[in-house]
C-alpha cells in the first residue's frame, strides 16, 4: 500500500525507466532535458527523436529573457516529458484511426483493438499526471490525492460503460480486474524476475516480505468478502428471480458499498497517519544509499498538469463511449455477451500499462517494489473504485450497480484471493509460482470466454 506515497511513486518510476531523475546515462527519458547545451547527439545511441526535438527548438532556452520564448520552451518540455512517461505512448497515433473506424462502422474486432490500444497510453499518461500533481502536495496530502485520483482512469472507463447501460459488463469487470492483477500480473512479475535469476546456477527465491506487506493479506481478503457477500448469502435466504430477491440484492450492494467506504476511511487513517512510519521506513530508508547524488527533477507545473489531466480524462470518457457502442455491435453480430469483455477486455485496458510497469520493475530485480505496487493497487481498487461504481449507479442508472456474481465467478474470485493471500503471507515466490499463477489465470478466463460465446450446434 506504500505506492500512494509520492516518494514511493517517484522511486517506482525511476525503477521503470532504469535511471533516476536528472540522469541521462546516454538515453532519453521523461527526465532528460529538452534543451540542454551539454546534450550532444551520438549516432550510436539511436537518439534521433531527441535530436529532432533539439533541432526544432535550438533557438530556445527554458530560462530566456523573452517571456514568450521561455513559456513556449517550458510548454514543449512539458509535452515531451508527458509523452515520454511511458514506452507505449506511440500507440496514441492510433486514436484518430479508432475514432474513424467507429464512425465508418468497421468490423467490431478491428475497432475494439484500435480503441484498446488508444486508451492504454491515455490511462498511463493520466496516472503520470496525477503522480506529478501529488508531488506538489507533500507526503500525506499527495498520498490522499493518489488514493482517490490514482484510479480515475479505470473508474472513468467503467462509469462510461455503466452510463451506456452495460451494467453486467461493469459488474464482471470488478472480478476481472482482481483476476488480472492478482493472478496474471503478479504471476508475470514472479516469472520475469525468476527468469532473470536463472543465470545463477541454482536460481534464487524472490523475497518480498516487509512490515507493509505483512498487513496486506487481511486488507485484501476482508473487502473481497464484503463484495462477494451478497452473491454468497442472498441465494440462501431468498428465491432467485423474485421481486424481494432483486430488491435485497440492491439493498445489500448499497450496504456493502457503505462498509467499504468505512474501511477506506480507516485505511487512510492507518496508512497516512497512525502507521505511516512503516511505509516511510520501506520507502526511504532502504534505498538511502542508492539515492545519494541523485538530482530530483522538479514536478511539472501544477496548472498545466491539472488541465492536462482533465483533458485526458475527457478523452478517455469519449473513447469509452465509442467502446460501448462497438461492444454492443459485437454482441449483436457475433453473439458474444458481456462476460468476455468484463473479465478480459476492460481489465487489460485499465490495468495493462500499470501491469507492464510492474513487470519491467520485477525484471530489473526489484520484486519487492513490484509486489507492493500490485497489491496496493488491488486494495485501492476494492476500497475506493468498487463502492464508487456502486453508488454511481444512482445518477447513471437510477439504481445502484449491484454486486451480483454467479457461483462460478464467486468461487474463482475467492480461490484466487485466498491463493494470493497465502503467497503474501509466505513472503517469497519463484518463477515456478509465477508460471502457475499465469496458467491458472488462462484456465479461468478461457472457461468464462467459452461460456460467453453463443454457439449454435449444427444439425446432424
Amino acid at each position: 500500500m506504500a505506492n500512494v506515497l509520492p516518494s514511493f511513486q517517484s522511486k517506482m518510476r525511476r525503477a521503470t525507466s532504469g535511471q533516476g531523475p536528472g540522469e541521462n546515462r546516454g538515453r532519453p527519458n521523461e527526465y532528460a532535458p529538452l534543451i540542454n547545451e551539454h546534450l550532444r547527439y551520438d549516432p550510436n545511441q539511436g537518439r534521433w527523436i531527441v535530436l529532432q526535438w533539439r533541432r526544432m527548438n535550438h533557438w530556445a532556452d527554458t530560462h530566456s529573457s523573452n517571456p514568450i520564448v521561455e513559456w513556449l520552451a517550458q510548454f514543449l518540455d512539458f509535452v515531451k516529458t508527458t509523452l515520454l512517461c511511458t514506452p507505449i505512448s506511440p500507440l496514441l497515433l492510433l486514436a484518430p484511426l479508432s475514432a474513424l473506424g467507429n464512425i465508418l462502422e468497421w468490423p467490431p474486432g478491428v475497432v475494439l483493438g484500435l480503441i484498446a490500444t488508444s486508451i492504454l497510453p491515455m490511462i498511463a499518461i493520466l496516472d503520470f499526471l496525477t503522480e506529478e500533481l501529488s508531488q506538489t502536495m507533500g507526503e500525506r496530502g499527495g498520498g490522499l490525492f493518489n488514493i482517490f485520483a490514482g484510479s480515475v482512469g479505470g473508474v472513468a472507463v467503467r462509469a462510461t460503460l455503466l452510463g451506456h447501460g452495460k451494467v453486467r459488463l461493469a459488474q464482471t469487470s470488478i472480478l476481472g480486474q482482481l483476476l488480472f492483477t492478482l493472478l496474471f500480473t503478479s504471476g508475470a512479475c514472479f516469472l520475469s524476475s525468476g527468469l532473470v535469476d536463472l543465470r545463477h546456477a541454482s536460481g534464487r527465491i524472490q523475497i518480498f516480505a516487509g512490515p507493509a506487506l505483512g498487513h496486506t493479506p487481511l486488507h485484501l481478503i476482508t473487502p473481497s468478502l464484503v463484495i462477494l457477500a451478497p452473491s454468497i448469502l442472498l441465494p440462501l435466504l431468498e428465491t432467485k428471480g423474485s421481486v424481494a430477491y432483486e430488491y435485497n440484492v440492491q439493498f445489500m450492494s448499497c450496504i456493502a458499498a457503505i462498509v467499504l467506504i468505512i474501511f477506506c476511511c480507516f485505511w487512510i487513517l492507518f496508512e497516512l497517519r497512525t502507521h505511516i512510519n512503516i511505509y516511510y521506513a520501506e520507502t526511504d530508508m532502504n534505498d538511502e544509499v542508492s539515492q545519494m547524488g541523485e538530482q530530483e527533477r522538479p514536478p511539472l507545473p501544477r496548472p498545466l498538469a491539472g488541465l492536462s489531466a482533465l483533458f485526458v480524462t475527457f478523452v478517455i470518457i469519449l473513447y469509452s463511449g465509442f467502446m460501448a457502442d462497438v461492444i454492443q455491435r459485437a454482441e449483436d453480430i457475433h453473439g458474444i455477451n458481456s462476460l468476455f469483455f468484463g473479465l478480459v477486455f476492460v481489465p487489460i485496458i485499465t490495468s495493462g500499462a500499470q501491469g507492464l510497469a510492474a513487470v519491467i520493475v520485477a525484471w530489473r530485480a526489484k520484486i519487492d517494489m513490484s509486489v507492493r505496487t500490485i497489491f496496493a493497487s488491488s486494495v485501492q481498487f476494492l476500497l475506493v473504485s468498487t463502492p464508487g461504481l456502486v453508488l454511481l449507479g444512482f445518477p447513471l442508472q437510477g439504481q445502484p450497480m449491484t454486486l451480483y456474481f454467479t457461483t462460478a465467478e464467486v468461487v474463482s474470485g475467492a480461490l484466487s484471493i485466498a491463493l494470493i493471500a497465502y503467497i503474501l503471507q509466505r513472503g517469497e515466490a519463484n518463477y515456478l509460482d509465477g508460471a502457475m499463477l499465469v496458467g491458472l489465470y488462462i484456465i479461468i478466463v478461457s472457461n468464462f470466454v467459452l461460456s460467453s460465446v453463443s454457439v449454435t450446434p449444427a444439425d446432424p
